[in-house]
């Protein structure tokens, strides 16, 4: 009977898809997660060049034979051993990144490439590190990141925080496996890699696990700036920001842990203590940072739902509002906040406002959540200090907040 299935099964999967043409959600992932691999993937002349380079075809050339000869086979692939076809190893990252190096070295559009790297800011952590560090960090960075999302969205290991960001299907159910299966062989058989980056088949397919596990949280509200900030962007042209005390108020989710209510409860109180601070006058604008979160997988975002309830319940103007729907966690609701303010022309240096009920920030302002911050992410946010009346807290960020996280495919 099981061999009827899997017959079945492959027997559908031989259907042509049609053109592989990446979808919108592929696109966005791509920019978001792999900066550095999806800018490469765009220079021509550049991709070009590493095809022609042994040890990158042999890569492109041996993984490609490998899951092709699998996703064809008349017997079910084990699933371990499919996506471990698309996993790189620690010798193959660490030889990327010396032909990388190498390709540095001996040509100047490699060499202009990895330097107009360096001015994105995309990878600002390594920017004062010489090009040789530069260029090995980031490839390391990158391709660990795409191995941790194979990992985690096709094998179905454990992510960094597992009760909100793992695969969304029983990892041993043979809807799951067979799932990936077909997705590797529609991808494997219908997209011609030919004239395509080493990278790129590996790249698609950790991308299209996102997408299978409905996991796009990274980048579900863009384009934001042309939608959900619009307004506050055009208003932040005509502010004297000299008038006020702080950039802006940060308000930090603290989510339902139900599928029913849009906003906890202390999260309806952050939202109270920003409103206080607004109409004092305090600063310009209320950044309301919060995503999917939690519960697992809810179709709610906490930021929208703040910009709501700041509207209806608190008659604040959306002019005033900055949209932030992405942050996982405390320290990623200060860094996206921090990007956002940089984005839309904000000085960082003049400070910002930390707001959230008084067990919270009591917590941030501790040595621990610097501890998590450099843990986590890699660098430290910039300087946080108390208030000398009160419990909200001061915050100077730093430009380094700016640097794309991959091992977090969620919210990098």
């Amino acid at each position: 009977m099981k061999k009827i299935i899997v017959g079945f099964l492959l027997a559908v999967c031989s259907i042509s898809f049609g053109q592989s043409n990446e979808n919108r959600t592929v696109t966005l992932l791509r920019d978001s997660n792999f900066y550095f691999l999806d800018q490469l993937s765009k220079q021509p002349e550049l991709v070009k060049l590493l095809n022609t380079n042994k040890a990158f075809a042999e890569i492109k050339k041996g993984r490609l034979e490998q899951v092709r000869k699998l996703v064809n086979s008349e017997t079910f692939p084990k699933s371990e051993e499919l996506v471990h076809c698309y996993i790189f190893t620690d010798d193959q990252i660490k030889n990327i990144s010396d032909q990388l190096v190498i390709l540095n070295n001996k040509d100047k559009k490699v060499e202009a490439f990895f330097e107009q790297l360096k001015q994105s800011k995309k990878y600002i952590n390594y920017n004062q590190m010489n090009k040789e560090d530069f260029i090995s960090n980031v490839t390391k960075l990158n391709f660990s990141g795409l191995n941790h999302t194979l990992k985690v969205y096709g094998l179905g290991e454990k992510p960094f925080y597992p009760n909100i960001d793992s695969v969304s299907y029983n990892k041993n159910s043979w809807y799951f496996k067979g799932a990936t299966l077909f997705w590797a062989k529609h991808l494997a058989n219908e997209t011609d890699y030919t004239n395509r980056s080493f990278f790129e088949p590996m790249l698609d397919y950790g991308l299209y696990l996102m997408y299978m596990n409905h996991r796009d949280e990274a980048i579900r509200y863009e384009p934001l700036a042309q939608m959900y900030n619009k307004n506050a962007i055009a208003h932040a042209k005509s502010v004297d920001f000299k008038k006020y005390e702080y950039n802006a108020l940060i308000v930090l989710g603290d989510g339902p842990e139900n599928y029913t209510d849009p906003l906890g409860a202390l999260g309806k109180l952050n939202l109270k203590l920003a409103v206080e601070q607004y109409k004092q006058g305090k600063a310009p604008f209320i950044i309301v940072s919060g995503g999917h979160v939690h519960p697992n997988r809810t179709q709610t975002c906490e930021a929208i739902e703040m910009k709501k309830e700041l509207i209806q319940l608190y008659n604040i103007p959306e002019q005033a509002i900055i949209v932030e729907p992405y942050a996982r966690h405390t320290t990623t609701n200060l860094r996206n906040a921090t990007r956002l303010m940089i984005e839309y022309g904000f000085d960082i240096k003049q400070k910002s406002m930390i707001v959230s009920y008084q067990l919270h920030t009591k917590s941030i302002a501790d040595k621990k959540f610097l501890d998590r911050f450099m843990r986590e992410l890699g660098y430290l946010p910039g300087e946080i200090v108390k208030q000398q009346k009160g419990e909200l807290l001061d915050f100077y960020p730093s430009d380094l907040l700016l640097q794309v996280n991959p091992l977090e495919p969620l919210d990098p």
